[in-house]
């Protein structure tokens, strides 16, 4: 068992900064569709230009492409315009987030969205851990902890889309910030 005293503290953070969580979260989604919106209008001016040299042979644009291809351009250019201001609000977001937590290292188990170096170290090699000796004291010795279901990038996402479902509908929450326990277990034994 490891006991990282650190966490109490950043159990009563993340608890606390629920809705810079989400609202973060949303920020991260919307730049995310304006990363895909980018990519999509880009291979589509690329490859009209590719078509329309084929259709005629190799030689310049017609009028009418011309004009959609300046449109597309026009769509490319405001929607790169808004991505950077999302972009600009997250980050600006994210450094007051984390120095909630810390003013120079930030949060202690992660680095921006990514889990920080000690947390994978924690995750790796704790089979057990908790802020204080005593938060197993009324735990029987005979409990068994389970490792947590391990899950890919597209489970995340069905699971993200089902409280999201369950938000807009009134359904109770038991995701993060719901109830935050503070005895993390890793593996399947005590």
């Amino acid at each position: 068992m490891l006991v990282v005293p650190e966490l109490e503290l950043e159990l009563d953070r993340v608890g606390r900064s629920a809705k810079m969580q989400e609202e973060l979260r949303q920020l991260r989604q919307l730049r995310d569709e304006y990363d895909d919106r980018i990519q999509r209008l880009r291979w589509s001016i690329a490859r009209g230009g590719q078509q329309g040299q084929q259709q005629r042979g190799g030689e310049g644009g017609a009028v009418g492409d011309e004009q959609s291809r300046k449109d597309a351009q026009a769509l490319l250019e405001a929607a790169e315009e808004q991505r950077a201001k999302l972009k600009s609000r997250h980050s600006a977001l994210l450094r007051a987030h984390h120095r909630q937590f810390h003013p120079v290292w930030g949060q202690l188990m992660k680095t921006g969205h990514q889990n920080s170096r000690f947390a994978h170290q924690l995750e790796r090699y704790a089979c057990l851990y908790t802020s204080h000796v005593s938060n197993i004291a009324f735990v029987s010795p005979e409990k068994s902890f389970m490792g947590r279901l391990e899950r890919l990038a597209h489970e995340w996402e069905y699971e993200e889309a089902q409280e999201d479902e369950e938000r807009r509908n009134g359904a109770p929450s038991f995701g993060p910030g719901a109830a935050v326990d503070d005895i993390g277990s890793t593996s399947s034994t005590w």
